[in-house]
């Protein structure tokens, strides 16, 4: 399922974004002052919005403030891990909606492989566009890259190796279990 989170605390910011552009993500520094992605946790708020764009066609909205527990682009297909980026806009930032688009690999039974859903982001603090793993047939390996755009303008890329979990054993979900299981 596709989520936002309003509010955050980021964990990468700053200089993160040169290294960003070789290890597959990338930002435009003059839309925004502060970017990072990883594995999120987030507090559920029982809260949906219409996302046609979606599988499910509704992403969930998140209360409080998400953070990024770890900074990485290898993510294991868990049961209820999220990951994504966590972003603030700067003063360039057009105001309005922000498209994201998730391009993964097919999933069942659809085969669908694209999914977008409108978001935004606030000059006064972080918020979180990320995707978690909610139902088994969610739980694809392989790239997945997020993206967002505003205006037509790119706003970030970051590309993701969704990975089987036995690939990084002894693996520990870094969240709260209140936080990311439903």
């Amino acid at each position: 399922m596709r989520r936002i989170g309003t509010g955050g605390l980021l964990v990468l910011a700053g200089a993160a974004s040169c290294a960003a552009a070789q290890d597959g993500a990338w930002h435009d520094p003059a839309l925004l002052d502060r970017f990072g992605y990883g594995i999120i946790c987030a507090e559920e708020s029982g809260e949906r919005a219409a996302a046609p764009g979606t599988i499910a066609g509704y992403i969930d909205i998140y209360a409080g403030r998400p953070w990024i527990a770890r900074p990485t682009l290898r993510v294991p297909a868990l049961p209820g891990l999220a990951f994504g980026v966590l972003a603030r806009a700067s003063d360039a930032m057009p105001e309005g909606e922000v498209t994201v688009t998730m391009t993964h690999p097919p999933m069942a039974p659809s085969g669908q492989s694209v999914e977008s859903w409108s978001s935004a982001f606030s000059r006064d603090e972080a918020g979180a566009n990320f995707f978690r793993f909610d139902i088994p047939e969610e739980r694809v390996p392989g790239r997945w890259t997020m993206e967002a755009f505003v205006d037509g303008r790119a706003v970030y890329r970051v590309t993701f190796d969704v990975v089987d979990p036995g690939a990084l054993p002894g693996f520990i979900n870094p969240c709260p279990t209140e936080q990311t299981i439903s």
